[in-house]
């Protein structure tokens, strides 16, 4: 085999001893050598045979691990190892079990530097036996042992380095300006999303404002309804009631027109009586009706005030607290009239009782006569 300068070909991964027809020839040899280390004499030889039969049994129990940690080599001499170990097989000779030795000894090496570990005690006896017995090979075997020991090992980082994932480590600068590049634009993306995300949230803000706001509304209106209908029977009982008040009379001056009527001083005390009694307490009634009325639509009028209120209040706080940094008081006067209560005076509502105070006071003055 040549040791040559040969570029190592930049190909995917290639199995050599993984494959079918390597591992029979793999088998072939070993029986081979089996045979052969029983018909020779030297010690020396018969180690040789031993140590190489070790190897080529780890290489074909563990093929794929060796092919992946072997690959410069396989670029290199994959087809010399082939034609080795068919050459050894047909007719054994102690020049090719030197060449087969000198071959299997390039991939024991490459498989030491690419392991993190270490070698296995068998492997590394076969390496230790070549530097001991490294006079015993012949010139050009032991120019492919010192070729694997100072050359190849530069082969190998030349083809890592060569390598496309490890070459890119050349394109540092390209690569870190192409990041800075890329961070920077990812920068202003996160700027405008986060921008957006603001805007958002500003929104959300006041749709919650709004909706909070819309639900108070809501009760209020629901309770403005409710006045509302009380005001509409309201409204019918006063008139209801201001049309009864005159009945008494109207009944009264037609009894007294009417043949029952008796024109005594009793037929005119019994008569005006009942109709002045009847009629004072329907007038009573029909002023605490009235004021019923005044005090509901007071009420209606508070209550839209405050559905008027919660359609700007939101708004209003926020620009009263700005506000207010510069002057305390100058809002003072306008919360004063839109936050004040519109309650309507009820001094003048006749109490539960005042009719009944009216009847007494009038029988009294009835019996004194």
């Amino acid at each position: 085999m040549s040791t040559a300068n040969v570029e190592v070909e930049k190909n995917p991964f290639r199995p050599l001893f993984s494959d079918e027809d390597v591992k029979v020839q793999l088998l072939g040899a070993q029986r081979t050598l089996k045979h052969f280390q029983l018909t020779i004499q030297s010690e020396i030889e018969k180690s040789k045979i031993e140590n190489l039969l070790n190897v080529l049994n780890i290489f074909f129990e563990n093929s794929e691990l060796i092919d992946r940690n072997t690959q410069v080599n396989i670029s290199l001499i994959s087809h010399p190892i082939r034609r080795e170990l068919d050459s050894l097989s047909a007719e054994p000779t102690l020049e090719k079990i030197d060449e087969l030795y000198c071959a299997i000894f390039r991939f024991v090496l490459e498989f030491d530097l690419s392991i993190s570990g270490s070698l296995s005690s068998e492997l590394r006896s076969f390496i230790d036996f070549a530097d001991e017995k490294f006079s015993n090979f012949s010139e050009r075997q032991q120019a492919q042992i010192k070729y694997a020991r100072t050359g190849m090992p530069i082969t190998i980082l030349k083809a890592l380095l060569n390598d496309s994932t490890l070459g890119r480590i050349k394109d540092t600068k390209e690569y870190s300006a192409a990041v800075d590049a890329k961070l920077s634009e990812w920068e202003e993306t996160i700027k405008k999303k986060q921008a957006a995300v603001d805007a958002l949230k500003s929104n959300l803000d006041k749709y919650e404002s709004a909706y909070n706001f819309v639900g108070l509304y809501d009760a209020f209106k629901i309770l403005s309804a409710e006045k509302t209908k009380q005001l509409f029977w309201l409204k019918t009982f006063t008139i209801i009631f201001g049309a009864l008040a005159l009945a008494p009379v109207l009944a009264g001056a037609a009894f007294a027109h009417s043949s029952l009527f008796k024109e005594t001083l009793f037929g005119y005390i019994s008569t005006a009586i009942p109709v002045f009694s009847v009629t004072l307490i329907l007038i009573y009634y029909f002023r605490i009706l009235l004021r019923s009325v005044d005090s509901c639509r007071s009420q209606i009028l508070q209550l839209e005030l405050r559905k008027a209120l919660c359609q700007f209040i939101q708004s209003y706080a926020t620009y009263a607290k700005t506000m207010r940094k510069d002057d305390a008081s100058l809002l003072d006067k306008f919360e004063s009239v839109v936050f004040s209560g519109i309650v309507a005076s009820d001094e003048k509502m006749p109490s539960t009782f005042d009719g009944v105070d009216q009847l007494a006071n009038l029988f009294k003055a009835v019996r004194s006569k």
